[in-house]
């Protein structure tokens, strides 16, 4: 639910203008925020080959932008090495497919980040692979 409520008021903060009443494209129309909190031209929050709409890249911005509010990448990442302190590892992206190890940790991490930031165990999982902390094998990482 708080990121649901997040996802929507992001929508409030930077799309209001697509859906307001004297726009009369609606959201297939232009609006001014379409770069706000991120830097023009980064990946995740741009268009991307994925948007088939303008509905599409905000949505997109809206999970963006509610997952760095509700999920600060210095927070989390100091999450992530108190995970990793609480299993006498050393702090690491952990790569799924590697080992059993890693695979085990690529379930219970998303689980223990959602319990500490309060969110879905999808949200955190979609956090910890968009800033790589979790990452598959067979996009090049690992052996």
């Amino acid at each position: 639910m708080r990121f649901t409520g997040m996802h929507e008021g992001v929508h409030w903060m930077i799309h209001r203008e697509a859906f307001a009443e004297d726009n009369p494209f609606g959201p297939a129309g232009i609006y001014k925020n379409q770069f706000v909190a991120a830097k023009d031209g980064r990946g995740d929050y741009t268009r991307s080959t994925k948007d088939k709409t303008d509905i599409d890249r905000m949505e997109r911005q809206a999970d963006f932008l509610a997952a760095g509010i509700l999920m600060p990448r210095p927070a989390l990442r100091e999450v992530c090495r108190e995970f990793f302190r609480f299993y006498n590892e050393r702090p690491r992206r952990i790569i799924r497919g590697t080992s059993p190890m890693d695979d085990v940790f690529a379930v219970q991490l998303p689980e223990y980040v959602s319990k500490i930031f309060n969110v879905s165990n999808k949200a955190a999982t979609i956090r910890l692979e968009k800033l790589t902390e979790i990452v598959d094998r067979k996009w090049g990482y690992g052996r």
